[in-house]
């Protein structure tokens, strides 16, 4: 195994690496462990310091004989002196963390809050990454910035998270489906008995309701037709007024689908190598169970790298059956 890590802008060889990385959330996470000996120093006050700070860039590349890629980008969330040195690792959401916000808007759209919002920063905003939604009479006063994300997920009933640097906001976390890359159990997998089989003995149905100013609520359904014998449940999700009808729609087509997946589901452990990013599709070859071959979306990714070898725990929706 081989490592490329900078932490604000010093190459380093740790002992140790954990990071998570998921659509689902958008707060990345990584902590990176190293010799205290060697990053940290007494001062004369007997007092440990180091030449990393809180707020510095971070870049963690892993692999195998220098094939070394990209598993987390962020900023050093917090410094813990211990032994050994651990360096705690929060993604582009930290930009956000600490800033306030205070904006008020008659008429706007979620793109033109985003790129309010993360104005000086080092996040990357992309039109094609964030959904078209207007909004109106929608005003924040000395808002943390990371509530404004929660307030947008809550009200426009959307997905957000980092691509590393980049943000997305989609009301389907399917939306930036990556390359694939081939898994086999038993091959290049460690473990993969958590990967089963849904239960579908029920349809969920989203009814996406509206209630504006006067008390009056407006419900919208997806134009899926019916299906045959399951039992069904409706299940509500409240969103502001005034979105169209168009993304409504949309959330509630996506919101169904994740409700009523089919096929398989779970996690699968395997080594460093083919490398996974969220988002990725992971195309599964079982010859022991063939009904379990098929292709995956890549929700969330959890690894681990140290002197006991390199791990990448994914878990995985499947997309066809």
């Amino acid at each position: 195994m081989t490592s490329d890590i900078s932490i604000c802008g010093i190459s380093v060889k740790p002992t140790a690496v954990k990071w998570r990385c998921s659509v689902s959330d958008y707060t990345d996470t990584c902590t990176i462990e190293l010799p205290l000996s060697l990053y940290a120093k007494t001062n004369g006050g007997g007092n440990k310091s180091s030449p990393f700070y809180e707020g510095g860039d971070v870049i963690v590349m892993l692999g195998y004989n220098g094939r070394n890629t990209t598993r987390f980008m962020g900023k050093v969330l917090r410094i813990n002196y211990a032994v050994p040195l651990q360096i705690e690792c929060e993604g582009y959401s930290y930009d956000l963390r600490k800033k306030r916000f205070t904006k008020s808007y008659q008429k706007t759209t979620a793109l033109q809050l985003i790129k309010d919002l993360c104005n000086g920063t080092d996040i990357i905003i992309q039109k094609n990454n964030i959904a078209d939604i207007p909004l109106t009479n929608v005003w924040f006063k000395d808002y943390p910035a990371t509530e404004v994300l929660d307030w947008l997920k809550k009200n426009c009933a959307c997905r957000i998270w980092f691509d590393f640097d980049k943000l997305y906001l989609s009301p389907s976390m399917y939306s930036n489906s990556k390359d694939a890359a081939k898994l086999r159990p038993g091959f290049n997998t460690v473990k993969d008995d958590e990967l089963k089989k849904v239960a579908d003995d029920e349809t969920v149905r989203i009814n996406i309701v509206e209630k504006d100013s006067r008390g009056q609520t407006k419900k919208t359904k997806t134009k899926n037709k019916e299906k045959n014998q399951k039992s069904k449940t409706e299940k509500a999700v409240n969103v502001r007024s005034g979105l169209p009808s168009e993304y409504l729609q949309e959330v509630a087509a996506a919101m169904e689908n994740e409700e009523n997946r089919q096929g398989y589901e779970g996690s699968v452990t395997c080594f460093l190598e083919p490398a996974f990013e969220k988002s990725m599709v992971a195309e599964i070859d079982d010859p022991k169970f063939p009904e379990r071959s098929g292709r995956y979306f890549v929700e969330t990714v959890e690894g681990k790298y140290s002197a006991s070898g390199g791990r990448q725990k994914l878990t995985l929706r499947q997309y066809d059956n």
